[in-house]
């Protein structure tokens, strides 16, 4: 499920904390919490197959920040072997959807809508700037402006402007469960790499990544 644009002409209101039901608050919060679970035990994955001390690596790698995850990939390279470097791929490629929507919670700003109450809706900054930036040229431009304006607002244009979007609670909630088998995969990559006789758990991380339902537990 990916999220869709706001519907042309329905308003909504930014605001610095977001009015969310708290089932929809609670979803959010349990996302986050779990993504950043996951983002640990994929960073202690990698450490392990590298024979490293954690911290040491773990405060290198906070420094990337936007380079994290290719220096994560470019370790692995270096500590697994080909059929099990591909497995790496296939879950780092499983859990983009996972990683892409907590970037835009984390970096998006926030709004609601008393005509979605159940959903949130996620707006890119440089959209926000543009828009005030625009407003603040109306109020120097002129009434002729002012009111040409307001015309192309009534006919439903303006929530194109902010590019709104909206997640629901089901897309979050879809992403919620696969932080814990995604975790799941990288400590069975990880004892792959570190174990001597590890088929069994190589057979495993196999299935978990295999085909349309990857990052489903079987015993879930």
């Amino acid at each position: 499920m990916s999220p869709r644009p706001l519907p042309k002409g329905t308003p909504y209101t930014i605001r610095s904390e977001c009015d969310l039901r708290p089932e929809l608050a609670q979803l959010v919060v349990r996302f986050l919490s779990g993504w950043a679970s996951l983002d640990a035990a994929r960073t202690h994955a990698v450490t392990c197959m590298m024979d490293a001390d954690h911290v040491p690596v773990g405060a290198m790698l906070e420094s990337l920040k936007g380079g994290r995850r290719n220096a994560l990939i470019a370790a692995a390279q270096e500590c697994l072997s080909g059929d099990d470097f591909r497995l790496y791929l296939k879950l780092d490629k499983a859990i983009e959807p996972i990683q892409k929507l907590r970037d835009k919670l984390v970096h998006h700003i926030w709004a609601s809508s008393e005509h979605l109450p159940g959903e949130i809706l996620l707006i890119a900054p440089k959209h926000v700037t543009q828009r005030v930036a625009r407003n603040r040229a109306m109020k120097t431009a002129g009434l002729s402006v002012l009111l040409r304006e307001l015309r192309t607002r009534r006919a439903g244009q303006y929530a194109q402007e902010a590019r709104v979007y909206v997640y629901s609670s089901a897309e979050i909630e879809q992403q919620v469960r696969r932080l814990e088998p995604a975790q799941v995969c990288y400590f069975l990559l990880q004892t792959v790499a570190t174990k001597a006789d590890a088929d069994q758990e190589r057979d495993l991380l196999e299935r978990l990544l295999k085909g349309p339902r990857s990052l489903q537990l079987p015993w879930a």
